[in-house]
């Protein structure tokens, strides 16, 4: 997965494991393409033909479009309120709401977003719990003042898409409940019979006998 995106000055960014791309238990998470360019005005020099890191965190990186000045770095707690629960994870994009604003809940207060797209997490004890699971969404801050510009990685109680064309829209937070149940097919008790178990295409039953008689 490349992402090319911008990182902004200053150069020196704490590196920390609150992020999207600094998985705790990770130790090749996947690259990432940062292209650096030189700045006027900027007082440290940069390296010549700019330079790559791995595991750069989330707050690095800015959304490659106009503007008016560089936003301010955001705390890791912000930009990501949860830490990655697995290295091993999947991408996909959310069709129906992409096209849709998106507002975001960063300390305390709303901001708009773009919506970008969705990891999933599997293959950890927190990750694969009913009642634990989370996504993070990752979004492009839209009209968030000093911060307008940077990339957070925001969990499904902490973001709203609203779109009156699409779906009818109320007042306050959505109401919904997450799942508390694991599902499972071979814990049922039946599994203890084997007729029940390989009761299949192949398995003889009574109707056969009776038109062979």
């Amino acid at each position: 997965m490349y992402l090319d995106f911008f990182i902004p000055p200053p150069l020196a960014i704490p590196f920390g494991c609150l992020n999207l791309f600094a998985c705790p238990a990770a130790r090749s998470p996947p690259p990432i393409k940062a292209d650096i360019t030189d700045f006027e005005g900027y007082p440290d020099e940069n390296v010549h033909g700019g330079a790559m890191w791995a595991r750069m965190p989330i707050q690095a990186l800015i959304a490659d479009v106009p503007l008016p000045e560089w936003p301010e770095p955001m705390e890791d707690h912000l930009a990501q309120p949860w830490d990655c629960l697995s290295h091993t994870h999947s991408v996909v994009v959310l069709d129906r709401v992409s096209s849709s604003p998106w507002w975001c809940k960063i300390g305390g207060d709303f901001y708009m977003a773009k919506y970008l797209f969705t990891v999933d997490y599997t293959e950890n004890s927190i990750a694969d719990d009913s009642a634990q699971h989370k996504q993070s969404h990752v979004l492009t801050l839209t009209d968030a003042g000093q911060w307008t510009g940077n990339f957070v990685a925001l969990p499904n109680n902490r973001v709203r898409a609203t779109n009156p064309a699409l779906w009818r829209t109320g007042e306050g937070a959505p109401d919904f409940s997450p799942s508390q149940w694991t599902h499972s097919a071979e814990e049922h008790a039946s599994y203890t019979d084997p007729q029940i178990t390989f009761d299949n295409l192949y398995a003889p039953n009574e109707n056969d006998t009776e038109q062979e008689d």
